[in-house]
């Protein structure tokens, strides 16, 4: 598995995961340390989108 940052932000970076089975090789997009995974670019990057518009809780 290879993964490679392409985008997102400081906070919700977006990484390309390569994964390669059966001897077929396949892209996803990974946001941050979420650990979900998208099978198009455009699709982390509404995910990253929405996560950087929450507000994070009061301590």
């Amino acid at each position: 598995m290879d993964r490679q940052r392409v985008g997102g932000s400081d906070t919700n970076p977006i990484y390309r995961i390569s994964e390669t089975a059966n001897g077929q090789s396949r892209d996803k997009y990974v946001v941050g340390d979420t650990g979900v995974a998208f099978d198009t670019l455009e699709a982390a990057e509404a995910a990253a989108r929405e996560l950087d518009a929450l507000t994070p809780p009061r301590r």
